[in-house]
């Protein structure tokens, strides 16, 4: 007996850790996720769990879950399964089993196997088959393929039911209590509608000329294998031998399924091209073009369907040309939209994507009106034409931030400088608002782009800066504007000194030596200043005795006015700053000297005491005035003699 080889057994808990390495290394928006992984029966069921939201497009994580499971090489002992499930959810939201993988030989042996060499090993080694026995399959759905449906559905209820039970397994227990620090903010989303069933839209174009064979064509592969081993065995028994090479070649006699088939894998290609429902089946339509292609150039010339063969071939390998170009253009929007993944993006990149975009675009312009494509064409025009609108503006957006951000940093410098050299309130006033300029600049960029964050930063260190320059702009400005009020007040009080309005000269004095004194002695304009304190200090002491004298020769008048002017005017006065000056009025004198000779005459002694009272009376009255006014007093005849003078006490 042979000995059995030991199958080492599954190790769940590192299998569990190789997914959710891969996962969290390739689907960050979706972390932190749990991994489980149970066995049931011969069912190895592969669990995620992460927050919300749902994964847009799930096919992308099963493909990286799926990846592992063959670099494992599970798939040789167990049947994978696959879901996703939401913390806190019951069930799962999306699952899927893991596809059975045709390998790039398996292919090269259904092709190898409609060769001569190949159907003639296949007549030594199987019997004749009749035609009527075997039913090719002409679809590729799932309809061709009931047992395999089964196997899918009976796959589905066990990984619903695994993932529930799972989740009170203790040993595979989802993690809850995830350390903030070990959870990674998922990156924004580019919403490009260019996505048609995956996040990325044509990843399928960049796949290897090996995957792209894994396309399955077994059953049209089959359909002609059975006409060509009926032909064969037929010329076998009849034994020509020579001409067996000739009588074997596809549609040399019987029907000529290889052309029928070729018929329908390209009809059913440009059907799906019409509108096609992801970029696998723009792919899958590719290969089965180029398998028509290679069906109809098997058909030899002295077949008598060979002129329509080559009729079909010029139509198909233009086909196959305008395929080409759209899938060419597909690659190039498929490029684009890479580009524009994960933003914020610098300028250049937004500008890369851009043109890329532009690139895709054009290419899909070229494809004619008159192609099989040109309606799908003006459909992803549509598409990526939203996408470049949106791709515009983001490098728009982020190059009007850089520009913003370097405006800010070169104001902040020139701003710098102004302050540092200013020596005056207008040197000042010019760096507060370059200190403005670069804050509001900063302000400026637009959250969400490659410069914001720096912008942030700046703005946080500039604010302070500004807010020291405005005071300081401010301090200079309050400085300046009481120098300019001393100044004019003190204009003002010279103005009322020259009208002799000493009261109101006065007042202007007392407010230009308020204001003079505000002056902050740190001020570029207390140089100016200084000097000027003394001056209006002066001049208000000045203007307070020209002041007093103004209101002792008013008082002079009044009472001048009372003595002189009664019922009979005894004197004519006029008030100057050095000399009160009274005339006695020849009524008066002559009145005098009248009363004086009638009492001599009469010999009145009290008559002429009277008199003489009388006008020592009016001399007393008239010096006290000389004193109350403080000025000189000269008393004259109505002929102008000096008859009398007072100095003030």
């Amino acid at each position: 007996m042979t000995a059995k080889t030991p199958v080492r057994p599954l190790d769940l808990t590192q299998l569990e850790s190789q997914l959710q390495q891969r996962l969290q290394a390739k689907l960050r928006e979706i972390s932190p996720l749990q991994v489980s992984c149970f066995l049931k029966k011969d069912a190895l069921l592969m669990a995620v769990q992460h927050p919300v939201p749902t994964l847009t497009h799930p096919k992308r994580a099963f493909r990286l879950m799926e990846a592992v499971f063959r670099e494992e090489n599970l798939q040789r002992r167990y049947r994978g399964l696959m879901c996703l499930k939401v913390q806190g959810r019951d069930r799962p939201y999306a699952f899927a089993p893991c596809t059975e993988e045709i390998l790039p030989n398996d292919i090269a042996d259904r092709v190898k196997a409609n060769t001569p060499a190949g159907i003639a090993e296949r007549q030594r080694a199987f019997p004749p088959v009749s035609q009527s026995s075997v039913t090719p399959s002409t679809s590729l759905g799932a309809s061709s393929h009931p047992q395999r449906a089964e196997t899918v559905e009976r796959s589905r209820n066990e990984l619903v039911e695994a993932s529930s039970v799972g989740e009170q397994t203790s040993h595979n227990e989802f993690a809850d209590d995830l350390d903030e620090e070990d959870i990674t903010q998922p990156d924004l989303n580019f919403d490009f509608a260019a996505i048609d069933e995956e996040e990325d839209p044509d990843a399928w174009m960049r796949q290897s000329p090996e995957k792209q064979a894994q396309i399955d064509v077994s059953p049209y592969l089959e359909k002609v294998w059975v006409g060509v081993v009926g032909t064969g065995i037929v010329m076998a028994i009849v034994g020509f031998f020579g001409t067996l090479y000739a009588l074997t070649r596809p549609c040399v006699v019987g029907s000529c399924d290889t052309m029928d088939v070729a018929k329908e894998l390209a009809n059913n290609a440009i059907a799906t091209l019409q509108d096609p429902p992801s970029g696998r089946a723009i792919l899958q339509a590719q290969q089965q073009i180029q398998q028509s292609i290679a069906f109809l150039e098997s058909i030899p010339r002295w077949s008598r369907k060979y002129g329509e063969a080559e009729n079909l071939l010029v139509a198909y390998q233009s086909s196959r040309e305008g395929l080409r170009e759209l899938i060419a253009a597909l690659q190039i929007a498929s490029r684009a939209a890479e580009l524009s993944q994960n933003p914020p993006l610098p300028a250049a990149k937004w500008k890369d994507a851009k043109d890329t975009w532009e690139e895709a675009i054009a290419g899909l312009e070229e494809i004619s009106p008159q192609s099989e494509f040109y309606r799908f064409a003006r459909k992803k025009i549509g598409e990526y034409r939203t996408n470049l609108d949106i791709v515009t503006q983001r490098w728009e957006t982020e190059q009007k931030a850089l520009e913003n951000l370097e405006a800010a940093r070169e104001a902040a410098k020139i701003a710098e400088v102004r302050q540092g050299i200013a020596q005056s309130l207008e040197d000042l006033r010019l760096a507060s608002a370059t200190w403005q300029t670069a804050i509001g600049r900063l302000e400026s960029v637009s959250e969400g782009t490659m410069s914001y964050d720096s912008a942030q930063t700046e703005l946080a260190a500039l604010l302070p800066i500004s807010k020291e320059s405005e005071d300081r702009k401010n301090h200079e400005l309050f400085a300046v504007e009481a120098h300019t009020q001393a100044t004019q007040s003190a204009e003002k009080a010279r103005s009322a000194q020259r009208r002799n309005r000493w009261s109101d000269a006065v007042s202007h004095w007392q407010s230009a030596v308020n204001y003079i004194k505000q002056v902050p002695s740190d001020a570029f304009i207390y140089g100016k200043a200084r000097p000027l304190v003394q001056e209006y200090n002066g001049a208000l002491t000045k203007a307070e005795g020209s002041l007093k004298e103004s209101i002792q020769v008013r008082q002079a008048r009044l009472d001048l006015d009372e003595i002189c002017n009664g019922e009979l005017v005894f004197c004519i006065y006029s008030i100057s700053d050095a000399t009160i000056s009274v005339r006695l009025t020849p009524s008066y004198i002559k009145r005098i000297q009248e009363t004086a000779i009638a009492a001599r005459s009469q010999n009145d002694i009290n008559a002429q005491a009277d008199v003489m009272e009388h006008i020592f009376s009016l001399e007393q009255a008239l010096e006290k005035i000389s004193d109350n006014a403080g000025i000189p007093l000269e008393i004259y005849t109505s002929d102008n003699v000096l008859v009398k003078t007072h100095k003030p006490r």
